[in-house]
Formats: structure tokens, C-alpha cells, sequence
């Protein structure tokens, strides 16, 4: 079309009066968007320049047209430059380049915004999972041994370290924070388990150099310090990040003593604008001093276990010259590539080990008739070695097809653990020479003396074997999110194989080499729906999961079969009143199965006269099924109120060795559970920097064991604690600093005597951190 020439005299009419008033809106549009409506720019981007523009050249287009007449504009605009820069540590972004875990819980059209109510850190929930790992906790010296396995709903939740499948590793050293994957973020993030998954991210550099020192110190005897730094080595190319701290913890009882000590030493160095590599060295020492936990007792030397007895409470059964060491070594590579724009690469490689010993002694039930403990009290000595070699390889493929984007993951891993376990006591001869009074051991009258151990004096063996575990896993998971987002669906498939080689050495051992392969495939699908964009979402997943055995049948040499589990869980999650109030809605079911139980007619002279009854049956099983209701309201943006209540129905189905436990709620978890929190952080005014929490946690009555043929049942009442927290940020000059005083147990809530739990009164810690 030929432009209208500058001079022409043609009036237009009312409709030309509209064409000509186009051009005009649109670049009043243009400026109002180039302009920013306070006088401050926004933040990453540079405000317009506001000087005065230099008068126009002499021409045609700087003569005013005659009045009442529009003409049009055929040069370009100038508009000011606009800069966009974007801040390194904003909404998550990495520019280190190895935040690819969190970029992808972000990432659309998989993730929107109602997922960041369902991922948010909840103070409700750890409440809730402190005071139910409490109860389900093992005595002392075991829990800091590391030798029992804990889980809330009671199958062993998978463990995650930065995204990748810790195989055959019992512990991530220097974890930063901890994410669980379930519910809508299923669908996200592509993995799933029943009950969650729980994924450790380790303390990494980061972009900006600075870092923090700080110490705390408590009413009961706790103390702790530490040190984090992060350094630029290369300006956008390396950065360091140094960990240290130093803890130590004492009592409640005589001798208890725990001292840890850390340090953790981090580089990331960039490779390309699209490849980074990342190593992490790790090492903490532990020294303690555990307690054996509250002594039970009986009435006779015949009669059956009643439960704790109180007036032990705080009585070391083991004394000042037993006690643990534990050394923790961590090495690991992590790299993180995006070879193309729709192909990611993501890989790790990690050496572990564990250096564990021990020197306890043997303790029977304290006999309330006698006034002394029964069997005999003896010293052992233990050793527990563990060496772990393993690597993961994932690639993440984002293609678009069938009108859906889709996110194609394939995983490969692999991991060899060698543990021997070692166990010693001295010989019967040797045993014999104790004085009488630390082999009947009476505690009005103690004697704590303990044989330093040697090899020539403890010569009994009581384990001794190598344990080499190979394990090998395929991973393929789908996402797919159609729609722009509204529908989001996963599935995946997992393959695993176990390969177990067991050498037992002790004297007398009916199998002394014991070889067994296993493998298993497990799945997951579910879906997110998205109701109403920004207020609604619906979710569903179901999955399996497995756990490799290691008890061995004594009597057929067989390693037990896999304990494997299956369930679902499905809600909603979503934000109300114009986004203040946020909530997750959750219902689950799950069942064990094939849980390794003792055999009632092993040994039995009538059922197992002629010795051919397995020692171990993989029989047991339990089911768990309930909800969980989560809400947060922000009537403002320095109050937030947050509440959580839980209930499971967890039974036990099967079980040949406790047959007194079929049928009924599962011991030491109660149905029940919930937490109310509030914090209030004022963001302007004279209090902005400051800041107040409360919170109140309830857990239910529970069963801490049924009536048996060696015990009596023990039931506890449910209990309410009171926690509370003040705390402090002001900043001189370039530095920041931070105090806080928090409060457990505000109201001296007995546990002692409601629940059989030591040092679990009023405590109160005092924090100071310096951010530089």
C-alpha cells in the first residue's frame, strides 16, 4: 500500500479520524509499558533514561501539521534502551549450573504455581516427625550406631542425595536441607515411592562470595559452633564453599556424652555455559558415650517384661569406659550438562565409607524381687566396617508430541557395599575371672570396670563375616503435560538386581559361604489435574517399592526374600481467598508385604523334630491407610498460620511369629497426630527484622506392646507440647547479624512418667550468627 504523502491536505472523516488515532494509542501503549510507575526501577531491570531529549533535526516531520489535522508517522520511535538482567540467586536459578534439580520442580508447563504451597519447607510437619521418630526410636547406643532402620509409616522411605539413588550408602554427610517428593509433585519431578521420597541436597557453592559463623548453646548441656564460607576462585568460572562445625552434647544421664565434628569442602567449576562439574569432599567424627537406654524390669526372674522402670530413668547401664567411634568419609563427583536444548545430562560417582566400633556390655531385665539385673553382664567389642563404590547416569530427552510436551528420563546406577561385621567377647574362661559384682550387676552398687579389649583375651567369636552387596537398577520414567500444563501425567518403570555373596567365618557356622541373586521390577504412574488455574489442583498416584534383604535363615542358608510394598494416595491441593490461604488434601493406602519374621515352629520338639523348619518365614504383613490435612493462611505478609493433622489406620494382617499383633493398630504409632504453628515477622516498621514463633504439636495414645508369652502389654496416653522462638536480623554496615532464643516444651510437659522418655523437659537454646 502506497504511504500517504506528508503534504497532503485531505481531512479525514470520522471514520479516518479512528484509523488515525490507532498509531497514536499504540504508542502511548509503548511508552507506558517502557515506563516504570514509580521513580525506583524495577529489580534486574534498568530504569529508562530521564534526561531531556535533544531538540529534532530541521525536516518535515518537525513542522506541526495546521491544526485539526493528523498526520501520519513514517519514521521510527526511539524508545530508551531497556536492560534485563536477572539476579543470581532469584526464584531458585543456580549460576553455578548445578541447581537442575530445583530448576525442574519449577519448570513449566510440568510445575505451575500451586505447587509451591505443596513444597514449601512446613515447620507443622517436622514437629509432627520428631516426636513420632521419638517414639519409634531404638535405645540410645543402636539409634547412634546407625544399625537401625526407622521409618514413620513403617517401610524404609526411599533416600535421595541431590537427586540420585543412594545405594548401599546409610548416610549423606553435610545435607543442606531435605525435600520430600510426594503427592502433586509426583507428576513433576517423575519418581514417586510408597510414603515419599526424601531427597538430601548437600551445602554447595554458590554465586556469591560471603558465608556465615555462628554458635548455639543450650540448657542441657549443648553446644555447638560452626562455619560456612563461600569464594569466587574465578570470577563466573569456580567457586568454593567450606563447611565446618563443632557439637558437643551431654546427658541426661552420668557419662552420656556426644561430640561430632565436621568438615565439608565444596568446588564447582563451570566447563562451558552449559556444563558443570562439582566435587564434594565430606568427613564428621563422632565420639560417644551412649546410654543403653531405660533398663525394663520384671517382677520375677520368671515373670514377664512389664516395661521401663522409672526409677532407672537416668542410670548408664554401660558406664565411663564403654563407648562409640565413628569415622564418615564422603567423595563425590556431580556433573550437570545440557548437551542440546531438549537433552540434559546429569551424573555422579561416590566413594563412602564407615569406620564403627564399639565396647558395650550384654544387660538382661533389672529384677524388682532380686534388686539386680538378670542373665550375665558381660563386655563385647564390636568393629563395623563399610566400604561403598557407586555411580548414577541420567538423561533427560523434552520433546513435543500428540499436542503434549514431554519430558523422557532414563536412568542407569550401579553400587558395590562391603561391610564385615565383627563381634567379640571374651572367652569363657576369661568370663569366669570377672569380679561377681559386674557379672550380676547391681546398680545401688555398680562396678563399671572394663577389660580394655585385645585380641588375645577376646576370643569368642560371636560374628564374623563379609557381606559384599552388588546393585544394579534401569530407570525409565515419562511426564507428559498436555494442555499447557492443565494435565500433567507420569509413569516409570524401575528394574532392579541384588547380588548378595556372604563369607561366615564363625566356628561352627552350618553355611560358611552363602551366594543369593534377586531382582525386581517396580512402577509408578499418577497425574496431576489443574481445576481451576491458580486455585485448584487434583492429584493421584499409585507405585511400588522394594527393600533387599540380608537376614539369613540359619537353618537353610537362604538370605531372605524381598520386602517389597505397594500402595496410592490421591487429594487435592489448591489457594483461596485471593491466594492467602493455601491447603493439601491427602488420602494414602499402602501395604508390606514379605516381612522376614521368626518361625513359632523352628525348634519345636514336636513340629520340628526331624530339623527341617525354615528359621525365618517372609510372611509378615501390614497395611496402612489414613490422611493428611495441611493448611496455611497469610492474612498479611508477616503472619503466617500453619496447621497439619494426620490419622493411620496401620494394622498388622499377617505375622506367624506375633500372632497377638494381627488385627490390631500397629505398636509404638499412634492414629493421631497434629500441629499448629505461627509466626509473625514484621516487614516494615520499628520491629522489621525481628520475629516471633509458636507452636503446638499433639500426638494420640498408642501401644508400645501387646501382651505376649515374654510380655505385658504397656499402652501410653497421647501428649501435647509448647515450643516457642524470638529472634533477631540487623545489619551494620556490611554485615548481618542474627540472634534467636527458642524454647522446647514450653510448659514442662512430664514425659517421663506419661511416656518412659528421658531429657525430654523444658529446654532452651541461645543462637548467634554473623553473615558476612
Amino acid at each position: 500500500m502506497p504511504k500517504p504523502k506528508p503534504n497532503s491536505a485531505r481531512r479525514p472523516g470520522p471514520r479516518g479520524a479512528a484509523r488515525a488515532r490507532l498509531p497514536a494509542l499504540g504508542l502511548l501503549a509503548l511508552l507506558l509499558a517502557a515506563t516504570p510507575l514509580s521513580g525506583a526501577p524495577e529489580k534486574g531491570i534498568q530504569a529508562p533514561d530521564t534526561k531531556a531529549a535533544a531538540p529534532a533535526a530541521p525536516g518535515p516531520l518537525a513542522i506541526p501539521p495546521p491544526a485539526g489535522e493528523l498526520r501520519p508517522v513514517d519514521s521510527p520511535i526511539a524508545l530508551p534502551p531497556v536492560r534485563v538482567a536477572t539476579e543470581a540467586e532469584d526464584d531458585g536459578f543456580d549460576a553455578t549450573g548445578m541447581g537442575a534439580m530445583e530448576m525442574e520442580r519449577e519448570e513449566a508447563p510440568f510445575s505451575n504455581d500451586l505447587l509451591a504451597s505443596a513444597s514449601a519447607p512446613d515447620d507443622t510437619a517436622s514437629l509432627i516427625e520428631t516426636e513420632l521418630g521419638q517414639l519409634g526410636a531404638p535405645p540410645p547406643a543402636d539409634l547412634s550406631a546407625g544399625q537401625s532402620r526407622l521409618d514413620i509409616r513403617g517401610f524404609p522411605t526411599p533416600r535421595l542425595r541431590n537427586g540420585f539413588t543412594q545405594l548401599g550408602v546409610p548416610d549423606v554427610l553435610n545435607p543442606e536441607r531435605n525435600e520430600q517428593i510426594t503427592g502433586p509433585l509426583v507428576s513433576v519431578m517423575g519418581r514417586a515411592a510408597p510414603g515419599g521420597i526424601t531427597n538430601l541436597v548437600t551445602a554447595r557453592p554458590r554465586i556469591k562470595p560471603g558465608g556465615n559463623l555462628g554458635f548455639s548453646v543450650g540448657t542441657l548441656d549443648n553446644q555447638r559452633a560452626f562455619l560456612d564460607n563461600n569464594l569466587v576462585i574465578i570470577p563466573k568460572r569456580a567457586w568454593s564453599r567450606t563447611s565446618l562445625s563443632l557439637s558437643h552434647k551431654g546427658g541426661p544421664e552420668p557419662f552420656t556424652t556426644l561430640r561430632q565434628r565436621s568438615f565439608g569442602q565444596s568446588l564447582t567449576r563451570k566447563l562451558s555455559r552449559a556444563s558443570s562439574l562439582m566435587l564434594q569432599v565430606d568427613w564428621t567424627d563422632f565420639v560417644a558415650r551412649p546410654s543403653g537406654g531405660m533398663p525394663e524390669y520384671r517382677l520375677t526372674r520368671t515373670g514377664k517384661i512389664q516395661g521401663p522402670w522409672l526409677p532407672l530413668a537416668e542410670f548408664h547401664t554401660n558406664g565411663p569406659d564403654t563407648g562409640q567411634r565413628k569415622r564418615l568419609a564422603s567423595v563425590a563427583l556431580q556433573l550437570e550438562s545440557q548437551v542440546r536444548k531438549n537433552l540434559a545430562l546429569r551424573a555422579t560417582a561416590q566413594w563412602f565409607s564407615r569406620q564403627f566400633t564399639e565396647d558395650r556390655f550384654t544387660r538382661g531385665e533389672y529384677l524388682l524381687d532380686e534388686k539386680v539385673f538378670s542373665g550375665t553382664r558381660e563386655p563385647q567389642h564390636s568393629e563395623q566396617p563399610l566400604d561403598t563404590l557407586s555411580g548414577e547416569l541420567e538423561a533427560t530427552l523434552r520433546l513435543r508430541a500428540l499436542g503434549a510436551d514431554h519430558k523422557l528420563l532414563v536412568s542407569a546406577e550401579g553400587s558395590r557395599t562391603m561391610l564385615t561385621r565383627f563381634q567379640r567377647a571374651l572367652s569363657t574362661a576369661q568370663r569366669a575371672l570377672l569380679p561377681a559384682d559386674l557379672r550380676t550387676f547391681n546398680p545401688a552398687a555398680p562396678n563399671y570396670w572394663h577389660p580394655v579389649y585385645s585380641p588375645e583375651d577376646y576370643t569368642r567369636v560371636l560374628n564374623d563375616r563379609d557381606e559384599t552387596t552388588d546393585h544394579a537398577a534401569l530407570v525409565i520414567s515419562e511426564r507428559a503435560a498436555f494442555a499447557k500444563g492443565r494435565l500433567v501425567a507420569t509413569t516409570g518403570l524401575r528394574q532392579d538386581w541384588v547380588s548378595l555373596d556372604i563369607v561366615d567365618r564363625k566356628p561352627g557356622t552350618a553355611h560358611p559361604h552363602i551366594e543369593d541373586r534377586s531382582r525386581r521390577l517396580s512402577w509408578h504412574t499418577g497425574a496431576n489435574l489443574v481445576v481451576r488455574p491458580g486455585k485448584l489442583l487434583l492429584f493421584a498416584n499409585a507405585s511400588t517399592a522394594f527393600e533387599p534383604s540380608l537376614r539369613v535363615d540359619a537353618r537353610t542358608g537362604r538370605i531372605q526374600g524381598n520386602e517389597t510394598t505397594i500402595g496410592w494416595e490421591a487429594g487435592a491441593t489448591g489457594m483461596a481467598f485471593t491466594r492467602t490461604v493455601s491447603y493439601t488434601l491427602t488420602s494414602f493406602s499402602f501395604r508390606n508385604r514379605n516381612i522376614a519374621r521368626r518361625n513359632p515352629l523352628y525348634d519345636n520338639p514336636i513340629y520340628d523334630a526331624d530339623n527341617t523348619q525354615p528359621q525365618l518365614l517372609a510372611s509378615g504383613e501390614e497395611s496402612f491407610s489414613g490422611g493428611i490435612a495441611e493448611l496455611r493462611w497469610r492474612p498479611e505478609p508477616s503472619l503466617t498460620l500453619s496447621c497439619r493433622s494426620g490419622y493411620t489406620n496401620a494394622r498388622t494382617t499377617a505375622s506367624p511369629d506375633l500372632p497377638e499383633e494381627v488385627g490390631r493398630q500397629l505398636s509404638r504409632l499412634p492414629r493421631t497426630n497434629s500441629s499448629v504453628s505461627a509466626r509473625y515477622a514484621p516487614t516494615a516498621g520499628s520491629l522489621s527484622g525481628g520475629s516471633l514463633g509458636l507452636g503446638l504439636v499433639y500426638i494420640g495414645p498408642h501401644t508400645a506392646w501387646y501382651a505376649s508369652n515374654t510380655r505385658e502389654r504397656l499402652d501410653y496416653p497421647g501428649y501435647a507440647l509448647v515450643n516457642a522462638s524470638v529472634g533477631w536480623r540487623w545489619k551494620r554496615g556490611t554485615l548481618t547479624h542474627a540472634a534467636s532464643l527458642s524454647v522446647r516444651n514450653v510448659l514442662g510437659t512430664n514425659l517421663l512418667t506419661s511416656i518412659a522418655r528421658v531429657g525430654a523437659g523444658r529446654e532452651a537454646s541461645l543462637g548467634y550468627t554473623l553473615i558476612f
